[in-house]
């Protein structure tokens, strides 16, 4: 749709098969053909509707492939121009409205009803520091015809894709890294860095790098500008105030502003023109979400529907958690169970989408997940994701960031306390006190003995630096934490866990929405003192205050943590062995990996050696190698 003018033309195609984004800078013309099969391998993320622009002098060029939420109708179409400026956008403005009325204010005048005008017209309005400005999940670039420059920006904690190729005067971009391979300028030539940060389970999304040596990722919470004479230039435009500290009169007051906040971020987030449900594992954060929905459901909206992953394998099956949860809102769940058969009947398929090696089997329970939701035609899914790095969910890092703070502060009797309470919840002061200890060590230090724990020490067989040092440009947190859980919102477990997500939602062309990354829920609990997130034995107890009466409370004292986990230790002793030992094998021909290390995984795992996921690790890896070549 073009709003007003714009110099170029649109090249518009519907399809009938969340949105897709691609785009081309070069001198030396656009190939219009190419541009449409760039775009086209995107069609899983966008299939309700493509279009193209290209200006006039035929040397940009930019792609959408879009999934409808909002604005179902043509005036949503992109690539949307607005005066000089045309856009491509991949995510969800869910203060649209709000902003849409501080324009109009303004003096601007909307014909959509589209988060995409919104954004472009906030864009014209503010420049780059819109994006202080957005609530929501985004990848965006806009092309300024008078300026002959490119602005692309990137949502706060990195929940939508942005990957780009920049080489002289030519920069090409895209939302995944298989559009962009089709570029005949770009090389699909591995990153032996981020194998190396893989395989050796060091953090590799929170980088710059990507699998691939000539593919580039704007980081989280980054915008960047790139003008015709090649020139690249990429600034930070959000970050969390390591010196903040709210003080409030009482534990009640600091759970009444979460809740509050929280109940926002799901109410904006439930703002859809198409069907939206919840994904339900049973667990404390998606319970929240799905009873926070409920209280908030439309008497005009269908039955309230939850889609979970069951087992009957193993020990990782929430059914009697996922059951309360239904009984309590009286939604329609939908379960799919979980097998090992059937990973290795969907891989070559799982793999493709994801593009870059995945770490856990984990992902494919999300996979099967949004695969069901599609199914029952439910485009939205509301997600826990985020909850346990900013509210303290992980054992390890923090009980030992909550103990390490207690030390620094000098509070040796709380310091105590704490550690007895830990005792007695889970039956270790040993344990306890290991946690506290790793989060003094220096980095290097703790990186080795990771490694040496995991088995997977000297496991390249040349060696590489750690290519994305986790302690790289901290902000000086007071607390450590609060460095620990900025550590995993920003290094080492949110970036990976968003770019699964990404992937396995858009390869069924479904969006999930996650209220716990709601940057207002984020700023807030960074500000909150320690004491108030950790307690007395607990992990969540910010949470489970706020949620007292909301969820059952057979979640809300849950004290296990499970999570998306798979029984993968019975898969590759059953139906994935053969494959994992063929992967195995390829591997230690391939060369890249150390032979004798490998061998070595492979018999303390037959030995009964509980380290499947390193095992996973290389046989994913092989496997994207032959992809890959």
């Amino acid at each position: 749709m073009a709003i007003s003018g714009g110099a170029g033309h649109i090249v518009e195609s519907r399809a009938v098969d969340m949105c897709g984004i691609v785009g081309i800078i070069d001198r030396n013309g656009i190939d219009e053909s190419l541009l449409t099969n760039m775009r086209d391998l995107l069609a899983h993320r966008g299939p309700d509707d493509s279009g193209s622009w290209i200006s006039a002098d035929r040397e940009v060029g930019i792609g959408s492939r879009r999934l409808a939420i909002l604005d179902l109708s043509i005036a949503g179409h992109m690539p949307m121009t607005f005066g000089n400026l045309t856009i491509t956008f991949n995510g969800e403005i869910y203060n649209f409205l709000e902003l849409r009325n501080e324009l109009k204010s303004l003096g601007h005048q909307f014909q959509s009803n589209s988060d995409t005008e919104v954004l472009l017209k906030s864009y014209s309005q503010w420049g780059r520091d819109a994006c202080r400005r957005l609530n929501g999940m985004f990848a965006f670039a806009i092309w300024d015809s008078a300026n002959q420059q490119l602005f692309a920006a990137r949502d706060r904690f990195g929940e939508k894709p942005f990957y780009y190729f920049s080489k002289g005067t030519t920069f090409v971009f895209a939302s995944e890294a298989k559009a962009l391979l089709k570029h005949p300028a770009i090389s699909s030539r591995p990153c032996l860095r981020a194998i190396s940060d893989y395989v050796l389970a060091r953090p590799v999304d929170g980088s710059t790098y990507s699998f691939f040596d000539e593919l580039q990722q704007l980081p989280a919470a980054h915008c960047m500008t790139w003008d015709r004479s090649g020139r690249l230039q990429v600034h930070r435009y959000w970050d969390i105030e390591p010196y903040r500290e709210l003080r409030l009169k009482d534990s009640r007051e600091y759970s009444e502003q979460l809740r509050a906040l929280f109940f926002d971020a799901v109410k904006i987030r439930m703002r859809s023109d198409v069907p939206i449900g919840t994904s339900l594992s049973g667990g404390l954060d998606s319970s929240a979400i799905a009873c926070t929905m409920h209280r908030f459901w439309p008497s005009t909206r269908t039955q309230q529907c939850t889609f979970s992953a069951r087992y009957r394998e193993g020990t990782t099956d929430e059914g009697e958690f996922i059951e309360s949860v239904i009984k309590s809102t009286d939604a329609l769940n939908f379960y799919v169970w979980i097998r090992g058969e059937d990973l290795r009947n969907e891989l070559d398929r799982f793999l493709y989408y994801h593009d870059e090696p995945v770490a856990h089997t984990s992902q494919f329970a999300q996979w099967k997940v949004y695969e069901l939701a599609k199914k029952c035609n439910v485009t939205v899914l509301l997600d826990g994701q985020g909850a346990d790095e900013v509210l303290g969910g992980y054992h390890p890092p923090t009980f030992g960031g909550h103990l390490a703070s207690l030390l620094r502060k000098g509070h040796g009797i709380h310091f105590s306390r704490a550690l007895r309470a830990y005792r007695r919840n889970y039956g270790s002061y040993t344990r306890g006190l290991i946690y506290c200890g790793g989060v003094f060590l220096p980095q290097r230090v703790g990186t080795l003995l990771r490694e040496q724990k995991h088995g997977v020490r000297g496991l390249m067989r040349e060696p590489i630096p750690n290519g994305h040092p986790i302690d790289e440009h901290l902000p000086p947190f007071l607390s450590p934490l609060k460095s620990v859980f900025y550590k995993m919102l920003t290094r080492t477990s949110i970036p990976a866990l968003l770019r699964y997500g990404d992937r396995s939602s858009a390869a069924h062309s479904r969006e999930p929405r996650l209220p716990f990354l709601d940057h207002r829920v984020v700023e807030f609990l960074f500000s909150v003192p320690d004491e108030e997130l950790v307690g007395n034995g607990l992990t969540k107890i910010l949470l489970r205050k706020a949620m007292d009466g909301i969820i059952p409370d057979v979640v809300r004292d849950r004290r296990d943590k499970i999570g998306f986990s798979t029984p993968e230790t019975l898969w590759f002793q059953g139906p994935l062995r053969a494959w994992m030992e063929e992967m195995i094998a390829k591997s230690k021909k391939r060369g890249v990996l150390n032979a004798r290390i490998v061998d070595r995984l492979w018999s303390d795992f037959v030995g009964g050696r509980p380290l499947s996921g390193n095992l996973w690790r290389v046989a994913n890896l092989e496997a994207w190698f032959q992809r890959v070549s």
